[in-house]
């Protein structure tokens, strides 16, 4: 998958520097994962992939999270999952997001453990995820 690169150390930096970053931008959140799991190799393939994400946010700065003061309050979830997307190994990958009002405060987007049988496994292994995480954010202020 590309020519290794000879000093891996600035791939691992931005990479860590970006997962980091998603804390506050979940547009970037699959990506975080995705490069991660090239972290012991990187190539320059890799590499480019990470400038183009830079590139990206460095065009859109007005992303992320901002809580503007509001009278009303509201949790709404979404959750995915894909079956078998990653064709290396099969396993899927799912995801959810957590609003408050109109305001991103959860996210996450992960490979699960395991192969899921049938697209109804994988999206019930996000459901899962998605109910524990409500379950510990379900405090939010009123």
């Amino acid at each position: 998958m590309g020519q290794p690169m000879k000093e891996p150390m600035l791939y691992k930096a931005l990479v860590g520097g970006l997962q980091y970053l998603s804390l506050t931008r979940a547009d970037i959140s699959y990506f975080g994962n995705k490069m991660s799991q090239f972290m012991h190799k990187p190539t320059y393939l890799h590499w480019g992939a990470v400038k183009r994400v830079l590139r990206y946010l460095s065009g859109t700065p007005h992303l992320g999270v901002f809580f503007p003061k509001s009278n009303t309050s509201a949790l709404h979830a979404y959750m995915d999952a894909d079956w078998g997307g990653d064709k290396d190994d099969y396993i899927s990958t799912c995801a959810y997001i957590v609003y408050y009002e109109k305001h991103p405060i959860a996210w996450s987007s992960k490979k699960q453990k395991g192969i899921s049988r049938s697209s109804t496994e994988a999206e019930y292994r996000a459901f899962q995820q998605l109910t524990v995480k409500i379950g510990l954010t379900n405090d939010a202020p009123s």
